[in-house]
């Protein structure tokens, strides 16, 4: 298990801690990234870097990943260049719906409760 639920790493130690799981194939099953802002970079800008990685690392040929806790991680949220009024992107989401849909994908319990994504029902 690597437990990094509300680690007070910035984002680059964070970023190096998956990498070298990633790079050295350390056997893990559980990847506990919970409260650590996993998308957002200040000021509050969404970056997908670190998503990127835990991507890898669900595909991974190396690495049997069978529980990915993301909660509270900002799937979602505003582009470094966008002011409040843009919408949100929802690029992580579709990140991670990749990685999921992944034929290498072994996870069996996925949580992304209060991760900025939301359903909204269209108007008819």
């Amino acid at each position: 298990k690597l437990l990094f639920h509300e680690c007070p790493y910035v984002k680059a130690q964070l970023e190096a801690l998956l990498q070298a799981v990633l790079d050295g194939g350390c056997p893990i099953s559980h990847l506990d990234l919970s409260c650590t802002s996993l998308c957002l970079s200040p000021p509050n800008r969404f970056v997908t870097k670190s998503l990127r990685l835990v991507c890898e690392l669900i595909t991974s040929e190396r690495l049997s990943l069978t529980h990915l806790n993301l909660r509270g991680s900002y799937l979602c949220g505003l582009s470094a260049a966008a002011d409040a009024a843009d919408a949100y992107r929802l690029e992580g989401v579709g990140m991670l719906c990749a990685a999921l849909t992944h034929e290498r994908c072994r996870l069996e319990e996925l949580d992304v409760s209060d991760t900025g994504i939301a359903a909204v029902r269209a108007e008819r």
